[in-house]
């Protein structure tokens, strides 16, 4: 699959605002769509599910970003976009201006290399009421003579509620041009809506691209405390799942390789896999589901688990939220009914890279509303 740009999805999206009294705003009417200013002066990040699916069925994936969010300086804000594996990509600092949101600084990150964009048309977000359309457009230069030019048209589409909150939809078109020696050598374009919730930020965006279509969710919030301790531990992995920790301690599950070569989710779309996809998870897992022990429950029930290079499972925790994404604690029969069906599939398809099977992180997530599995991710 060819992944879409993640500069597609520097999106600002946010928690909800804080009930603490919270110091003074610089950021005119976009601080209605942002959380409080101590998350931001605290800094806060984001974990997203993206996930695309090609026009002609046959590929489809689901993949993690993060943003994290901090004030750089009174009314100039920074958003910092990371991969799976915590790897920084971009860098965007944001000012605000009459009720926009400029784009005052943008820099990519590859192979070691920084590349600074030229900002021509900086506006990012008009948050007046019924603006008028705005453009952001940047330019940087890349493998010494060739220029990549982003153009992104925003319009105000209406107004909405997500949540019993008030949100607001944007429609977007993209398009991207690259020149070598003035000659047009790459193009793109594409067209998306975006669902700003209040207290929460961007709730979701779908796209229609050439390749295919995406749709960004947004799942967790995490305190910049946490945030830092997922970046920083020793094992650098996306998904490292601490032994200690794990549900399944009774269990003689082992890794084919040392903890520090489980690779990532997903690496180069080589991810693990259950045979027959989701279709066929859902015919396994929704028999078994006994309502009476789901208890009503609403939220996000996310396992995370490895799987060996000889497809068993084991090493399961469990992260809780509600579906305005605070975090929350599971009725502990529900937890208990939904581990004991996650935890006994079998046959899962280790990633195989570089001629030999791996370990490798997994994870399943139920989504519930009122005692009812509506989804299960990814």
């Amino acid at each position: 699959m060819t992944r879409l740009p993640s500069y597609m999805f520097s999106f600002l999206i946010l928690m909800g605002a804080s009930a603490c009294t919270s110091p003074k705003s610089d950021l005119g009417k976009a601080q209605k769509y942002l959380p409080g200013m101590r998350h931001l002066t605290e800094g806060i990040a984001n974990k997203y599910y993206l996930h695309y699916k090609s026009k002609d069925g046959y590929d489809s994936s689901t993949s993690i970003e993060y943003e994290e969010y901090i004030l750089a300086q009174p009314g100039e804000l920074a958003v910092h976009l990371y991969d799976p594996a915590f790897e920084l990509l971009n860098t965007t600092v944001y000012q605000f201006s009459d009720h926009q949101m400029l784009t005052k600084t943008h820099s990519k990150f590859f192979r070691g290399d920084t590349l600074s964009s030229e900002i021509i048309a900086p506006v990012f977000i008009d948050w007046n009421d019924s603006p008028p359309p705005s453009t952001q457009k940047t330019r940087f230069t890349f493998n010494k003579n060739t220029e990549r030019t982003t153009v992104i048209e925003r319009k105000f589409k209406k107004d909405t509620t997500v949540l019993n909150k008030p949100a607001k939809i944007f429609s977007h078109t993209i398009t991207r041009k690259d020149t070598t020696d003035q000659i047009e050598t790459d193009s793109f374009s594409g067209k998306y809506e975006t669902i700003y919730a209040e207290g929460i930020g961007l709730y979701a965006s779908k796209g229609e691209f050439a390749e295919g279509f995406i749709h960004l969710e947004l799942i967790e919030q995490i305190s910049q405390k946490e945030f830092q301790a997922l970046k920083n531990h020793n094992v650098k992995r996306v998904g490292y799942i601490d032994p200690k920790k794990r549900l399944d301690k009774a269990n003689d599950f082992s890794t084919c390789h040392q903890i520090e070569s489980i690779v990532d989710y997903y690496n180069d779309g080589k991810s693990s896999r259950y045979p027959g996809g989701k279709k066929a998870l859902w015919k396994i897992i929704l028999p078994q589901i006994d309502k009476k022990l789901l208890h009503g429950e609403s939220g996000y029930l996310n396992f995370r688990f490895v799987i060996n290079c000889n497809g068993e499972s084991g090493r399961f925790i469990t992260e809780e939220s509600s579906l305005d994404f605070a975090k929350k604690k599971f009725n502990q029969e529900t937890v208990d009914h939904l581990y004991n069906i996650v935890k006994n599939l079998k046959g899962w398809q280790p990633p195989f890279i570089r001629e030999k099977y791996h370990d490798t992180y997994n994870y399943l997530t139920f989504k519930l509303k009122d005692g009812e599995i509506i989804e299960l991710l990814p």
